[in-house]
């Protein structure tokens, strides 16, 4: 089963770099990026996980080819 994290997306900020919304941590550091399929639709911020070639939602199972993800596969994280 998947290790599932749960937060408000009011306890933090999300910004857009390029085609993507980061969120922004309290150091200054970024977090991402988040599935903007997740974000748009449903104002959920999923941090997106590696995947061969690129990054994928663990929610909406949608890829990203060429997506560079900070997340790990195989947990779920959604802010």
């Amino acid at each position: 089963m998947a290790s599932t994290t749960v937060r408000s997306t009011a306890l933090k900020r999300l910004e857009r770099v390029g085609g993507a919304y980061f969120l922004l941590e309290d150091d200054g550091s970024k977090t991402g990026p988040v599935c903007p399929q997740c974000y748009e639709e449903d104002k959920i911020a999923v941090i997106l996980e590696r995947a061969n070639g690129g990054a994928s939602c663990s929610r909406c199972r949608t890829r990203y080819a060429g997506v560079e993800a900070s997340a790990e596969g195989f947990k779920q994280h959604i802010f």
